[in-house]
């Protein structure tokens, strides 16, 4: 539903240059509806990185002559609760789902990048870059259309090369000027893919001009600087309330406003109230919700990033990694759906760059016995997110009482989707060719890439 609402978008605007999704809103119940006509509800950012990959497999479609039924129900499903789009329509959800997995790709490269910025050998960026990728929700929900893991990604685009311009500069005039620009366009984008991330945003800003004045630029300096940066939220900002006012009627009113079938979306800030302790707990150590059962390793960072404030590693940085982690939990904690979801809370999946972001800058500076854990906690959390990005969505899924046991059992058994099996596969065949490729990836970054301590 949530796909098929993003997807809608980027269909009708693909088609008509419009922004309301009329014949295809039957496909999800994630609506909006004013004066007459179906808009998607999401933030439309992901809809609009979508549109190459969703024109591109229309454009197929059209050649194959397999577009006059784009808003049909499958046949084979029409009998269930909740229909299923046709095969045709299926084809653009996986065409656009494929941007948000090379958005996540790309999120694990710059990863790798930022912790060598950090002064870590190879093997420690690589490690802590498939750490993200692939042992943290943030992997999980990079295999779907939602807006979490792009959000996590662009933020983290953007506090890179915001870390980049501030610590080391940057002597071409012309470049330094574009890549603030471009820092600009990536965090004010992130708001758009997920209004969430707006807080972050701006605080990711503010923590350049700190570190900047930690530094000694001048104000001059410091000025021209957030001014490029501004010169490229601008035009993002527009986009934003332009969309707003033709969807909506207002650029400052959003899409939940007009929610159909989520009456509490019209208490506190669009379904967000004050942070509940019993939610926070149950998102940390649930075993229907808790996302420490799929990342355990995610429990360290916090203590990691006051180890690093303490010892006077990058500590503007950690205390952004430290508030960015806060403010995710305490948001998910106040809002009225938070329990909505398949693999613990998806709405702090956009803290995951920040939760890894400490412990890589700590890992070097750990002694024997605490890198031990670390490593054994990075083990468990690389198998269980594996799991679970081979597991089918599914009403069982999102309903079981312990997620992870789940989980594994259906990973044991077979009960496999990915690529290969979708090719035809046996699904332990499936399973094996996904941890070949693993094992062939990981012995060349291992043998080419430099020690895990200097």
């Amino acid at each position: 539903s949530n796909t098929a609402n993003r997807i809608s978008l980027a269909l009708s605007f693909w088609k008509k240059g419009s922004v309301q999704i009329d014949p295809y809103h039957q496909f999800s119940i994630d609506l909006c509806f004013r004066d007459g006509h179906y808009y998607c509800d999401k933030s439309p950012g992901v809809s609009f990185l979508a549109l190459p990959f969703v024109g591109a497999a229309y454009t197929v479609l059209q050649a194959a002559g397999r577009t006059d039924n784009l808003d049909k129900f499958d046949p084979v499903f029409s009998s269930d609760e909740f229909p299923e789009p046709n095969v045709n329509f299926k084809f653009l959800l996986i065409a656009g789902t494929l941007v948000v997995s090379l958005i996540g790709a790309i999120a694990v490269v710059v990863m790798y990048q930022l912790m060598l910025l950090f002064g870590s050998t190879q093997r420690v960026a690589i490690l802590f870059a498939l750490l993200l990728g692939f042992g943290t929700p943030l992997g999980v929900w990079a295999t779907t259309m939602f807006g979490h893991a792009p959000a996590a990604s662009f933020l983290l685009f953007g506090v890179t090369l915001g870390f980049y311009l501030t610590e080391f500069g940057c002597k071409n005039y012309f470049v330094k000027t574009l890549l603030w620009i471009v820092t600009g366009i990536i965090l004010a984008y992130s708001v758009w893919i997920e209004y969430t991330a707006a807080v972050p945003a701006c605080f990711l800003g503010l923590s350049f001009i700190a570190m900047m004045t930690a530094k000694g630029y001048s104000l001059r300096q410091i000025s021209f600087e957030v001014t490029m940066m501004c010169c490229g939220a601008v035009p993002i900002a527009c986009c934003f309330f332009v969309y707003n006012t033709i969807a909506f009627g207002s650029p400052f009113q959003l899409g939940y406003r007009f929610s159909v079938g989520f009456p509490e979306m019209e208490d506190g800030l669009y379904g967000i109230k004050l942070p509940d302790l019993h939610v926070l707990f149950l998102t940390l150590f649930s075993f229907q919700h808790g996302i420490l059962w799929f990342s355990p390793v995610l429990f360290l960072s916090p203590f990691y990033a006051v180890l690093n404030i303490k010892q006077g590693r990058y500590r503007i940085l950690n205390l952004v990694c430290l508030f960015i982690l806060i403010y995710y939990f305490s948001i998910n904690s106040a809002y009225a759906y938070w329990a909505q979801t398949y693999l613990s809370c998806r709405h702090v999946t956009a803290a995951m760059p920040f939760l890894i972001i400490p412990i890589g800058l700590a890992w070097s500076h750990l002694g024997k016995n605490l890198r031990t854990i670390t490593g054994i906690l990075m083990v468990i959390s690389f198998v269980a997110c594996f799991s679970a990005m081979n597991v089918p969505a599914s009403s069982e899924f999102m309903n079981a009482k312990n997620k992870i046991a789940f989980v594994l059992l259906q990973f044991v058994t077979g009960n496999v989707r990915n690529l290969p099996y979708y090719l035809g596969l046996n699904t332990y065949l499936a399973i094996g060719i996904l941890l070949f490729v693993w094992l062939v990836t990981g012995r060349l970054l291992w043998k080419y890439s430099q020690p895990l301590t200097k």
